[in-house]
């Protein structure tokens, strides 16, 4: 942990991505505020960050609450985003693992947590797993691979800025 110059704790994790270990995905909380952002472990240079403030609902904080949620955010290592969205019937709220994703939304994971709600806030029916499917460019792999070896632009525009990181 460091400081940041405001004196809010900072916390920074990095993961490598699935079948490009040198890749790393990098999350970054400070405050109110979570930077998802990407860097080569072959040619580390700036982190370029998209930066999003999570969501905050009471029912987020009660599918959170439920075993299934407990033991997904255990798993994930806190490094967790939701949201919730209307449906016909009412809401539908998602904890995803912000460790493993894909370029594009920085809230998005490659997997989570589902839970249907009523209009009323009553969590309708089990908690469900899913897995995001991603557009077929997102994972082009020759992208990633010069997105390994230090071409972070290669991401293209998915990834966010460039900003400089400290050394």
């Amino acid at each position: 942990r460091a400081q940041a110059p405001a004196g809010e704790a900072v916390v920074v994790r990095a993961y490598p991505t699935l079948l490009q270990p040198w890749l790393r995905r990098v999350v970054a909380r400070t405050g109110d505020v979570v930077r998802v952002g990407w860097t080569s472990a072959l040619a580390p240079d700036a982190i370029r960050w998209q930066a999003f403030r999570p969501e905050r609902d009471a029912r987020i904080d009660a599918l959170a609450r439920t075993p299934e949620g407990r033991l997904f955010t255990w798993f994930a290592m806190d490094d967790t985003a939701a949201r919730v969205r209307a449906s016909d019937d009412g809401f539908v709220v998602e904890i995803d693992d912000l460790r493993y994703g894909v370029p594009g939304d920085p809230r998005f994971g490659m997997w989570g947590v589902r839970g249907y709600f009523d209009r009323d806030g009553a969590l309708r029916g089990a908690v469900e797993r899913f897995s995001r499917p991603r557009a077929a460019d997102a994972l082009d792999p020759a992208a990633l691979l010069r997105a390994a070896l230090g071409d972070l632009a290669a991401l293209g525009r998915l990834v966010g800025e460039e900003l400089p990181t400290r050394r």
